[in-house]
């Protein structure tokens, strides 16, 4: 029990269990730590490849994506308080907008 306890409370000081196996082996066992120390190899996770998509970017305009957005909106079979805000800025916008 004693030497559970001295090992524990090496172990808290050490923090480090291979450390603390050799620090104490050479107090208790006398003389020098044993040449090799057997660890538990690390495994890194391994993940399935993923494929990645690839996404063409449309060439559309600021007014063009605009429309779309208008249309959308409006499309909507029930519409909430903010789509009809949205649907009043996006046609002010288009108001505005420069050909």
């Amino acid at each position: 029990m004693i030497k559970i306890l001295r090992f524990y409370f090496l172990k808290r000081m050490v923090k480090d269990p291979t450390t603390t196996a050799q620090v104490y082996h050479m107090m208790y066992c006398g003389g020098q730590p044993p040449k090799k120390i057997e660890t538990v190899p690390q495994v890194s996770p391994s993940y399935p490849e993923v494929q990645s998509l690839s996404v063409k970017p449309k060439n559309k305009t600021r007014k063009q994506e605009i429309i779309d957005n208008l249309n959308y909106l409006k499309s909507k079979p029930t519409k909430t308080k903010q789509d009809k805000d949205s649907i009043g800025v996006l046609e002010a916008v288009l108001k505005n907008e420069p050909e």
